[in-house]
């Protein structure tokens, strides 16, 4: 979507549906996010993923659009490197970012519910007004 005054408004609107979900489901949304066909694509992550999920994402033949990482609650090492890779493999860049304290008082003053359990990705079925 063009990032219209409505479609501001809309995204406005529904992020505070959002509810916050397990990880663990990278290489399903990147194929999503792909299918989308974007200029760019930010992903926004710990870096804590399974093999099988690094070897896609940094598969050179996946490369569809170029692909920025971000790292939030990095807390290993090797989770920043995976991070790096993913970027690299897309021609993107990685970057450590962290809450601001704005953000972390406006959350706890609005929690967010966070599912614990694995199921579909939130919003992957959502359709369009």
């Amino acid at each position: 979507l063009e990032a219209t005054a409505e479609n501001k408004q809309r995204l406005e609107d529904w992020l505070p549906t959002v509810e916050l979900c397990m990880g663990g489901r990278l290489i399903d949304a990147l194929k999503l996010a792909s299918a989308l066909k974007p200029q760019v694509v930010y992903l926004l992550s710990d870096g804590e993923m399974g093999g099988s999920a690094l070897r896609f994402a940094t598969d050179a033949s996946q490369r569809t659009v170029r692909l920025h990482t971000l790292g939030m609650g990095v807390d290993k090492p090797e989770a920043a490197e995976a991070l790096q890779a993913i970027a690299a493999a897309h021609g993107g860049t990685f970057r450590l970012v962290e809450p601001s304290a704005a953000a972390i008082q406006l959350a706890a003053q609005r929690p967010i519910k966070y599912n614990r359990q694995r199921g579909n990705p939130w919003g992957s079925k959502m359709r369009s007004r």
